[in-house]
């Protein structure tokens, strides 16, 4: 049996205890979370709870002292259990090292027929999936996600509560700070509040903040998803005006008075073309167009050597966004993180993640608006292109001469050169086969040339820059051919009025 539904913590423990499930493997990366949830559902059902761990034996939650101390063996702390009367619960802490031991394996396996009829549950909670397929068959399999929003603001209440703040503390602000925090587990939450609470400056902003940023701290440390601070404006990207179209209709069905209609909330886009025309760019402008956090999952740093760690790794990912919804996921590369999908070289890992990637882009039913980019989209298996997992499928060519002036426009501006004297028409026709990267490098190797030579930048500099870069669609020709191939009657083009150019 295995669980799979989005139910809340308690919910998911009531199944077990309602049922009187002899056994079931809980993997959560919060033990005490779990714990707590446990002894609360069991004070209601007025059922004795006992817990081991290695380290301190079997022991009861009433008084925490240990039953014998012999029992710091999962072995013995199980005979202890089985030779009760009556329903009760034990809890056993991290006991996946002890499975390589056959009797201990065993003993769980023939748990079922023993404990069944006196209404007795053993869980099994720790932070990996069950490593005994055989176990794993005769045991209720659970995964426990991030916090719910109410046990979030159930962690921070209780801490503002006692606290000294410079200002009144709305309500308003409570509930924007928890929104902010989700996607933290319970004591990384109760740690950044602490540290928040502790600083000088604690006004609300400054509150908030240092939740972000250890936020992000916490995602760089478990390596699963990043958090990508985005300043990018879609207004500071030239051309692709028929995507920017597509994308500002779609934020209309992220408002409150859109869910209350029906409309259903985007679910995300692909975005191919030729490496430096924007894709990436275009992401984090998305992210900062809507107003929602941005993280990036790269599939290829969840892999691991051990079986099952990097489907759980990216299970645990895509929790973590769902966790963190309404907010935008950019899966980059992903003809390359998605390598070795036929299941060769890596006894079928990418082949399973790819599986679960597809139901999660089809069912999921948070706010998680997916952009996914990629350069290579032949290598890419047809079922993950069927509509359904995204929106729309968008193809980035090589920019129009129009575009390109005002690409390079943008970047001048950005630098705080004065463009007015500067013949941008003449550079944009001298530039025809560069991405937005490559005219971003004409433009710094003009000014600092001009900057080298102590006088303004002129036409000539951007002209001369142009001339010694040679650009990626002159060297490699015939991808982007066979990329426009592609792409031509099964993608929406970025770009107003242009057409694939090439003999079709």
């Amino acid at each position: 049996m295995t669980g799979h539904s989005r139910e809340t913590l308690n919910s998911k423990l009531e199944q077990i205890f309602s049922a009187a499930l002899p056994l079931a493997w809980v993997r959560c990366d919060e033990e005490d979370r779990v714990i707590a949830a446990v002894q609360a559902l069991c004070v209601k059902l007025a059922r004795p709870l006992s817990l081991w761990s290695a380290t301190r034996g079997l022991r009861a939650v009433s008084s925490y002292e240990t039953v014998d101390p012999r029992t710091t063996d999962p072995n013995e702390a199980l005979e202890h259990f089985c030779r009760g009367e009556g329903p009760a619960v034990l809890v056993l802490c991290d006991p996946h090292p002890f499975l390589p031991q056959a009797v201990f394996a065993r003993r769980l396996k023939e748990l079922s027929a023993r404990l069944a009829p006196e209404g007795r549950s053993v869980l099994v909670v720790c932070p990996v999936a069950c490593p005994n397929s055989d176990l794993a068959s005769q045991c209720l399999n659970l995964e426990i996600g991030p916090p719910e929003l109410d046990e979030v603001s159930k962690v921070a209440r209780a801490l503002l509560r006692h606290a000294v703040l410079p200002t009144m503390w709305t309500e308003a602000q409570t509930q924007e700070l928890c929104l902010f925090a989700r996607g933290m587990q319970l004591a990384q939450l109760s740690n950044a509040l602490t540290v928040a609470l502790q600083q000088q400056d604690r006004s609300f902003a400054a509150i908030v903040a240092t939740v972000q940023r250890m936020r992000r701290d916490s995602l760089r440390a478990e390596a699963l998803l990043e958090a990508i601070e985005s300043d990018t404006s879609l207004d500071s990207l030239g051309g692709m005006q028929q995507l920017k179209r597509w994308l500002d209709l779609r934020q209309v069905a992220l408002t409150a008075a859109a869910r209350e209609a029906g409309i259903d909330a985007p679910k995300g886009l692909l975005l191919l073309g030729v490496q430096g025309c924007g894709k990436s760019s275009m992401a984090r402008a998305i992210a900062s167009r809507w107003g929602l956090p941005l993280f990036r999952l790269d599939v290829g740093k969840l892999m691991q050597s051990l079986v099952g760690a990097s489907e759980a790794n990216l299970r645990r990912a895509l929790a973590q966004a769902e966790s963190m919804a309404p907010c935008v996921l950019w899966i980059d590369e992903l003809s390359r993180s998605l390598a070795g999908v036929d299941g060769g070289g890596d006894s079928g890992t990418s082949s399973r993640m790819l599986g679960y990637l597809l139901t999660w882009l089809q069912e999921h039913r948070e706010s998680v608006f997916v952009v996914a980019t990629t350069n290579d989209v032949q290598s890419l298996p047809p079922e993950l292109l069927r509509r359904g997992r995204f929106d729309e499928l968008f193809f980035v060519d090589l920019p129009t001469k129009n575009e390109r002036a005002e690409i390079a426009l943008i970047h001048l501006q950005r630098r705080k050169q004065m463009s007015g004297s500067l013949d941008l028409d003449t550079f944009a026709k001298n530039t025809e086969g560069f991405v937005g990267a490559e005219l971003e490098q004409c433009v710094v190797s003009a000014i600092l040339q001009a900057f080298a030579e102590s006088r303004p930048l002129e036409s000539g500099d951007l002209s001369a820059a142009a001339r010694a870069l040679v650009p990626l669609s002159r060297l490699s020709p015939e991808s982007l051919d066979a990329l426009r191939r592609w792409a031509h009657g099964r993608a929406r083009w970025a770009s107003e009025s242009q057409e694939p150019r090439v003999a079709l």
